[in-house]
């Protein structure tokens, strides 16, 4: 801490899902930007509505249209849906409230820090998403929250020669690619079942298999594997699947796995463990479809994901489902056009993910940390944000108007009644 203090760095970049980097730019009273690897999740996970969390991007919560976090809902939400994300939307803000809150406080409190004061909030220049909108679904962005794209796909450099040789030899019938990144792992049972599967199939495969994963599976003896089968312990994945002879790709659904594919246009059998990876899985595979009251002419209003990948479910894994997905993803044509359709959308910037990334540090440093991206929602409480105060005052206001009105029809018809009475009993004298 020391060191930092002495180099008192100009900004500090981190992920702002835990607590360190807004807790640290606090200390040194440095601006920081946040990096969100993940793309863009839930209204919960995205507008917290309790002040020092530090990570607060002010994306206005869209619960008719915006699922919650892990919630598999269809495109649009039927009422039913809606009503679940309410309740899924309200029991993760009152997790962060009682769960997560309390261990801020202490944070803060043990290094002296208040996240809350207008200070702290203001060192929060710039959210850089690693996302595309062409993945996620639309919604209202402040202009502090900028979509530069998937920061890790590029352009395929050549393979080395060995998988060169192998993938060039699959002819046109091409290669599948096989990877659930590094901390996922196949079972014994899942590693025979997709070896079994990878036997039927007319095309080669890369299967990355560490090994772990080999010895918990008996050996890759114990696999028949033939040689239309390579497994390696580490793939150059980027360039696997932007290489032509790429078809598809069996993947966990990390972020950098699902944006990869979706960059270089491979259908994928999506096969997600934990985390984040259902929700990527559900950004591949949800299939647009009509809202109800709109006409077909209006389905472009509701396009948001194109099914470019198919669902594989770990539980009760079989040869035969495996086996399925890889002949779905490899025959079925509106798939390979879908993966084309989001590729192409996703590779159509005038700058690289990477290249803006960069420029909007650069534009923050040459900014002087002038927090001028930022909406005055920062300095507002949660009832002000929502004009929650306004609402009440209008509400009070009716109720006086209500009252008044009341009173006043109430004093007018006794007056008129008093009258009629009086002139009642003037007529009975006469008579």
């Amino acid at each position: 801490m020391a060191r930092l203090q002495g180099d008192k760095p100009d900004v500090i970049m981190g992920v702002p899902f835990f607590p360190c980097t807004s807790l640290l730019a606090a200390k040194l009273g440095v601006p920081y930007i946040a990096i969100n690897p993940s793309g863009l999740a839930g209204n919960a996970i995205m507008q917290p509505l309790w002040a020092g969390s530090g990570r607060d991007f002010h994306i206005a919560p869209r619960l008719a249209s915006v699922p919650e976090f892990l919630f598999e809902a269809t495109y649009p939400m039927t009422f039913l849906q809606r009503m679940q994300n309410v309740l899924l939307y309200a029991s993760a803000q009152m997790h962060g409230i009682m769960i997560t809150r309390p261990m801020m406080r202490k944070l803060q409190a043990k290094h002296n820090l208040d996240l809350t004061t207008a200070e702290s909030r203001r060192l929060h220049l710039l959210t850089i998403i690693n996302g595309d909108m062409a993945l996620d679904q639309p919604r209202p962005l402040p202009p502090s929250v900028k979509l530069v794209g998937p920061i890790m796909a590029k352009p395929p450099a050549a393979l080395p020669p060995d998988l060169q040789e192998f993938v060039e030899g699959a002819g046109a019938a091409g290669v599948v690619l096989i990877s659930i990144g590094t901390i996922a792992t196949f079972g014994k049972e899942e590693i025979h079942a997709i070896a079994s599967a990878l036997g039927r199939l007319a095309v080669r495969a890369l299967w990355k298999l560490s090994e772990q994963e080999v010895a918990a599976a008996g050996g890759l003896e114990s696999l028949n594997l033939t040689d239309s089968v390579k497994v390696l312990s580490w793939v150059p994945q980027n360039d696997v699947l932007g290489h032509a002879s790429t078809r598809a790709f069996l993947s966990h659904c990390g972020a950098n796995g699902m944006n990869e594919a979706a960059y270089h246009g491979v259908p994928v059998v999506a096969m997600p463990f934990h985390g984040d990876q259902t929700l990527n899985a559900r950004k591949l595979i949800t299939k647009a479809r009509t809202h109800p009251n709109l006409n077909s002419s209006a389905l472009l209003a509701w396009v948001y994901f194109f099914g470019m990948a198919v669902l594989l479910q770990r539980k009760g894994l079989t040869a035969d489902g495996v086996y399925n997905a890889f002949t779905r993803v490899l025959t079925d044509d509106s798939i390979r056009a879908a993966a084309a359709k989001v590729s192409k959308r996703i590779r159509n910037r005038k700058r690289t993910p990477v290249q803006e990334t960069a420029d909007w540090v650069e534009h923050v440093l040459d900014s002087g940390g002038d927090p001028y991206l930022q909406l005055p929602d920062n300095d507002m409480s949660f009832f002000v944000r929502n004009s929650l105060d306004v609402a009440a005052a209008y509400l009070g206001i009716g109720v006086v108007i209500l009252i008044a009105g009341k009173l006043l029809i109430a004093w007018v018809m006794g007056g008129a009644c008093r009258k009629l009475k009086g002139r009642a009993g003037w007529v009975k004298k006469i008579v």
